[in-house]
C-alpha cells in the first residue's frame, strides 16, 4: 500500500493531465452504465410489449422517466433506440480513448521522472556504496524496476480508478432496480475477493523474486562482458555459462509460477460467477413469474 501511495505522490506532479483523465474515466463509466441500463426498455417494451415493473421505491424524476418509456408505442421505441444506444456507444469510446491516451502520457511522464529520480540518487551515493554494489544490480535498478513499476503499480492505478468507478456505479444502478438482488451480487463479490486477494499477495512476492533474478542477470552480464580477458585468461568460460544458466532458470521458473496464478484467476471468477449466476437464474426467474419484476430487469441482472 506505501507502495502505490509513493507512486500517487509521483502521479500528482503530472495533475493537469491526470485529474481531467479520472474525469473522463468518471463519464466512461457512467456511458457503460447507461448502455447496460439500456438493455431493460429493448426487452420490456419493444420484444415482449410490456411495462418495466421496478420492485424498488424510485425517485420521483426517475419514476417519472420510467413512466414516459413506458407509455411510448412500440413501434416508434423500436426505431428510436439504435439510435440512443449508438450515442451511448459513441461517447463512451470518444472518452475512452480520451482517458486512455491522458492516462499514458501520465504514465510514461512519471516512470521519466522517477528513472532520472533514480540516476540523480545514484549519482549522489559515496564510492563506498558502488563498491558494495553490483554494476548489474544498479543497472537493473533503473531499467527493468522502473518498467515494472510502469505496468504494474502506474497502469494499475489507472485500471483501478476505471473499475471502481464503474463498479460504484453499476452497484448504485443495481440498488435503485433491485435492492435484494444487488445486496446479494455485493456479498458474493466480497466472499470472491478473498481468495483473489490470497493470488495477488502471491503474485506480489514472485514479482519481487523475478526482479532480484533480473538484478543477478544483469549483474552477471555486466561482469561477464566487461571481465571477458579475465575469463578467457582463466578459461572459466563454461563456469559463467553454467552461472548464467543457473540465474536464467531460477528466472523462468518465478515467470512461470507468476503466469500460472495469473491464468488461474479467470477461469475462478468464470466458474464461481457461472454458479451464482444460475443461482440468481432460478431466484429472479421465479419473481418475474410472480409479476414482482419484469424480463429486463431479470436480464439486467444476470448479464
Amino acid at each position: 500500500m506505501n507502495d502505490y501511495l509513493k507512486v500517487i505522490r509521483l502521479i500528482s506532479r503530472q495533475s493537469r493531465l491526470f485529474f481531467p483523465a479520472v474525469g473522463l474515466m468518471l463519464m466512461a463509466s457512467l456511458f457503460e452504465v447507461i448502455q447496460l441500463g439500456l438493455i431493460i426498455p429493448m426487452v420490456d417494451i419493444i420484444f415482449t410489449h410490456k411495462t418495466i415493473v421496478i420492485p424498488n421505491q424510485l425517485p420521483a424524476f426517475l419514476a417519472d422517466l420510467i413512466n414516459r418509456v413506458n407509455g411510448v408505442d412500440p413501434r416508434v421505441l423500436f426505431w428510436i433506440f439504435p439510435v440512443f444506444l449508438f450515442g451511448a456507444m459513441l461517447i463512451k469510446n470518444m472518452v475512452t480513448f480520451g482517458h486512455e491516451y491522458l492516462m499514458q502520457a501520465v504514465t510514461q511522464r512519471t516512470a521519466r521522472d522517477i528513472r532520472n529520480d533514480l540516476f540523480a540518487k545514484v549519482q549522489s551515493f559515496s564510492l563506498d556504496y558502488f563498491s558494495r554494489k553490483r554494476t548489474g544490480e544498479l543497472i537493473s535498478r533503473i531499467t527493468h524496476d522502473v518498467n515494472v513499476i510502469e505496468n504494474a503499480v502506474i497502469v494499475g492505478i489507472a485500471d483501478f480508478f476505471k473499475q471502481l468507478f464503474t463498479a460504484i456505479l453499476l452497484i448504485a444502478a443495481a440498488f435503485a432496480v433491485f435492492s435484494s438482488a444487488a445486496a446479494t451480487i455485493f456479498v458474493f463479490i466480497l466472499i470472491l475477493a478473498y481468495p483473489l486477494k490470497l493470488i495477488g499477495k502471491k503474485l506480489r512476492g514472485l514479482a519481487r523474486g523475478a526482479q532480484e533474478r533480473m538484478a543477478d542477470i544483469n549483474a552477471s552480464l555486466v561482469e561477464s562482458i566487461s571481465g571477458i580477458r579475465l575469463i578467457k585468461a582463466c578459461l572459466t568460460e563454461p563456469y559463467e555459462i553454467q552461472r548464467f544458466k543457473s540465474l536464467n532458470s531460477d528466472y523462468y521458473r518465478l515467470k512461470i509460477k507468476a503466469f500460472k496464478r495469473v491464468i488461474l484467476i479467470s477461469p475462478l471468477i468464470e466458474i464461481f460467477g457461472l454458479l451464482f449466476v444460475i443461482g440468481l437464474y432460478f431466484w429472479l426467474g421465479q419473481r418475474v413469474f410472480d409479476g414482482a419484476i419484469s424480463f429486463g430487469v431479470f436480464i439486467f441482472f444476470v448479464i
